[in-house]
């Protein structure tokens, strides 16, 4: 029984510890898109670089949390007109996305500097 107390206290320490940890992961994110929404490029990189460390510290360089947040350092180097910058945000970004959910298969598919150098 005491056996049993133990390993449930411990269980329970790790699933807050988890919960903690995810919630400065997301304070890091919703600061990202807040600034990204106002303007303010270099705090939203900041913000978004600080939950990316987080990921991939928890989850991993491989994981589809990390590809996300890759994706909006990448939208936000696009709007600073960093087009080599994102790019290369938005190739790991896909890369992780098809190790994790395979190749994408939809034809007239686009990332969004394809989008922002097609109209430029």
């Amino acid at each position: 029984m005491l056996f049993f107390l133990v390993a449930l206290l411990s269980t329970a320490a790790m699933l807050l510890s988890a919960q903690e940890q995810f919630a400065i992961y997301e304070k890091y994110l919703l600061q990202g898109i807040q600034f990204q929404n106002e303007g303010r490029y270099t705090d939203a990189a900041l913000a978004y670089d600080a939950a990316l460390g987080e990921v991939e510290r928890r989850l991993g360089p491989e994981h589809l949390t990390t590809a996300e947040i890759l994706f909006n350092i990448g939208s936000v180097r696009v709007l600073q007109h960093d087009d080599s910058g994102a790019k290369a945000v938005f190739e790991r970004s896909l890369s992780i996305k098809e190790k994790v959910l395979g190749p994408r298969t939809r034809p007239g598919r686009t990332n969004a500097l394809e989008n922002r150098t097609s109209y430029s």
